[in-house]
């Protein structure tokens, strides 16, 4: 654990602490985004919050304060960043799911696709979506905007 972590939880009396349950320092995660932001400044890059591995939606509105969006693998976790936290939603997954691709594209503004055969797999259902950017990782990019295509 680093020092300030340390720090932060011998202020907390551990034995009132419900088990099992989540803990969270809020100070640190600020700490935390304040840097991300900086680098994103300073950058110019974006960087997203992966749902996947911090979906804690009661500290959506400090998050979103500091980043660009989030990123999704489904459209649970999509509806939950464009919901919650606001901002850009991406989306990725090795393996997108047929019967919720059409509602994805809807609440994603940028669609990620892992190879060919997934975009050949849902391409047209992707051409017809009239607001996600989709691209494709590992190949040369499709991307789609308003109502372009490129390949």
């Amino acid at each position: 654990m680093s020092d300030a972590l340390t720090e932060a939880f011998r202020k907390v009396d551990l034995t009132k602490v419900p088990s099992p349950c989540h803990v969270l320092h809020r100070g640190l995660l600020e700490q935390n985004l304040r840097i991300l932001r900086s680098v994103m400044d300073r950058s110019g890059a974006k960087i997203l919050l992966a749902l996947k591995g911090f979906a804690q939606f009661s500290e959506a509105k400090t998050i979103s304060k500091y980043l660009a969006g989030t990123t999704a693998s489904g459209i649970h976790e999509a509806l939950l960043g464009r919901e919650e936290f606001g901002g850009e939603v991406h989306a990725y997954s090795p393996a997108f799911k047929d019967e919720e691709f059409a509602d994805l594209l809807r609440v994603a503004d940028h669609v990620s696709f892992n190879s060919p055969a997934q975009w050949k797999r849902h391409k047209a259902a992707a051409q017809a979506a009239d607001a996600a950017q989709v691209v494709l990782v590992g190949g040369a990019p499709h991307e789609i905007g308003r109502a372009s295509c490129r390949e």
